[in-house]
């Protein structure tokens, strides 16, 4: 049920211009995994970044493992992503990828036997104020 709460919580967009500059489709995911799965998790996240910066659409897709005070990894992941649209993302990217299907085939979401302990989800369509910015590595 929380994987189509994902789903439906964002398909609705195409690609649009505001101003004669494109509008883009960012997308946030913060997942909480449970203790047993972090390392299993994080090494599926790994074999879907490529793939995904393959896909039609996709601008930008990043990973991160938060980490404690201490320096220490904890069992919580960011994602941020940037598509030309929201339907590149949800549609093509989330329900067709082979990719993302094994991925969240694995995962489990919503499922007693779930890797993922909770998750939050969100996303807006954008344009970028300031394109000076140099991006961070």
């Amino acid at each position: 049920m929380k994987f189509i709460s994902l789903i439906l919580g964002v398909i609705f967009m195409s690609h649009y211009t505001f101003a004669g500059k494109n509008i883009v489709f960012k997308g946030y995911a913060h997942f909480k995994i449970k203790p047993e799965y972090v390392k299993p998790f994080s090494e599926e996240v790994r074999k879907i970044i490529k793939p995904t910066l393959q896909e039609k659409g996709c601008l930008r897709y990043e990973a991160y493992q938060l980490v404690d005070d201490n320096g220490q990894l904890t069992n919580e992941f960011l994602f941020h992503e940037v598509w030309k649209s929201k339907s590149d993302m949800m549609i093509d990217h989330k329900e067709k990828a082979p990719h993302m299907i094994r991925f969240f085939s694995l995962i489990k979401i919503g499922t007693s036997d779930s890797w993922v302990q909770s998750f939050e989800v969100s996303g807006h369509n954008v344009i970028q104020l300031d394109t000076s910015n140099k991006q961070v590595d």
